[in-house]
């Protein structure tokens, strides 16, 4: 035997091994400088941040979360509560241990806390789904990008929705990935143990957006898909109980105190009205005046919440029956100018960019006034927020399509359906950048799928089992 071809023969596949464990280090490496920069930069934008402004009446959305969660906790609601309750638990569970400013800077907190693991969580399923670096490179954008920064200090639901979603789809993908993986008794368990927890974390993120509810059925169907009838039923049917069996809780809450069927929150006649109006989102008291006009038979009483989303719901109707064209144009409409504004320029002083682009265009085009238009309030932030918005929408578009070429569906199936529910079911309610907001970090795990790929670097790395 030539014992020097037999060396090189065997040398060739610990080379390859040990190159790839080489990667493995130093993409962890690379993914604790991305996690400690997250922590950082989010550390410190909270903390410079007047904790007392949450609770002013200028600040409406965490003005009344604050309120309606210690009013919920302390048992002291004066209505069935018109949103999901899992958020304004949390707010109430601090408002009730700590002083008001100490209350608002422990959320900030634990929201750093979740915004850093929901970058490791796009790491997983980047990796998953694509590679190591792909993943690597999906963790740094939202660890760097100014809008996860800036979302993660406000007192609303987004940061808590949107790692509880990416938790649940990293344990529903881990599954559906590689379903032979887990053959055998052990493994078998292991999966439905995995399971078990998709279905938990989705219900506790209903219970925090209720626009989820009925995203978990499509996973069903594609449970089928992956395992077949004979052993993908019963798979779907443990995936839809347990997620029901959790959201029930609220249901059965609600039923117990208020006499009412609630299923994740009401408020989704109020949307599907707003959604009717060109106006859309106002404030509540212009949206009550709005739906007294229409509906006065209702309105004009002492309404209580039941009543008030029969008026929501008969005002919708009657707005779509009299032009439903016109109802379906303006729905389209709605919803590309929800995915054409990056949501967070607004926290930043100032007009907005666009306005100011659009004045140039239309009364200008002239550099001189160009240069004022990048002198203006924060503009270089905004600047930032636009570019990796619509990098991610076009890059992440182009990258879902080479995922399905790939045949990466297993994987790819479950993050590129919820974007298309998120999309579809804001063409019937209201759409806002802030509510298209949550799918942005699916659009980036696919973009740097596609960025990897073009580099020609995409091998598989290291893949998690």
């Amino acid at each position: 035997m030539d014992t020097t071809n037999a060396a090189t023969h065997y040398s060739i596949p610990a080379e390859r091994s040990e190159r790839r464990s080489s990667l493995f280090r130093r993409g962890h490496v690379w993914l604790g400088v991305i996690l400690a920069a997250a922590l950082a930069l989010r550390l410190i934008y909270a903390l410079t941040l007047d904790p007392a402004a949450a609770y002013q009446v200028g600040n409406a959305d965490s003005g009344w979360y604050l309120e309606v969660g210690r009013q919920l906790v302390l048992g002291q609601s004066p209505a069935p509560l018109p949103t999901s309750p899992l958020y304004p638990l949390l707010l109430g569970f601090w408002q009730i241990v700590l002083p008001p400013d100490a209350a608002v800077i422990a959320v900030r907190l634990l929201q750093t806390l979740l915004s850093v693991a929901s970058c490791y969580l796009a790491y997983r399923l980047g990796t998953i789904v694509w590679n190591e670096r792909a993943g690597i490179s999906a963790s740094g954008v939202l660890a760097l990008s100014p809008v996860f920064i800036i979302e993660a200090a406000q007192i609303t639901t987004e940061t808590l929705y949107i790692f509880l979603l990416l938790a649940g789809l990293l344990a529903y993908v881990k599954v559906v990935s590689s379903p032979s993986l887990f053959a055998g008794r052990d493994g078998e368990g292991f999966t439905w143990l995995l399971l078990l927890s998709a279905a938990m974390l989705f219900a506790l993120a209903t219970l925090t957006r209720a626009v989820v509810l009925l995203f978990p059925l499509g996973l069903a169907i594609h449970l089928l898909m992956v395992y077949g009838w004979r052993r993908g039923w019963k798979r779907a049917l443990m995936l839809l109980v347990v997620y029901a069996l959790v959201v029930s809780v609220w249901t059965a809450h609600n039923w117990i105190k208020w006499r009412r069927v609630v299923i994740g929150a009401e408020g989704f006649a109020a949307f599907a009205f707003l959604g009717t109006s060109e106006q859309g989102w106002q404030g509540f008291e212009e949206t009550d005046a709005a739906l007294a006009e229409e509906i006065p038979e209702i309105a004009i009483e002492d309404y209580n919440a039941e009543t008030q989303g029969q008026a929501f719901a008969q005002g919708a109707s009657q707005r779509i029956s009299s032009d439903p064209l016109g109802w379906l144009r303006l729905r389209f409409s709605n919803v590309a100018e929800s995915y054409l504004q990056p949501h967070g320029t607004t926290y930043f002083p100032g007009e907005s960019l666009k306005a100011l682009v659009e004045n140039w265009w239309r009364n200008d085009r002239t550099l001189g006034g160009l240069a004022l238009v990048t002198s203006g309030d924060a503009f270089w932030p905004k600047l930032l927020m636009y570019g990796l918005h619509f990098g991610g929408l076009i890059l992440g578009a182009i990258g879902m399509v080479l995922a399905l070429w790939q045949k990466r569906w297993r994987e790819a199936l479950p993050l590129i359906g919820f974007v298309l529910y998120t999309t579809l079911l804001h063409l019937a309610l209201l759409a806002l950048p802030r509510y298209i907001f949550p799918t942005e970090p699916i659009w980036w795990i696919f973009a740097a799928g596609l960025v990897t790929y073009s580099l020609g670097r995409n091998h598989r790395g290291y893949k998690p089992t």
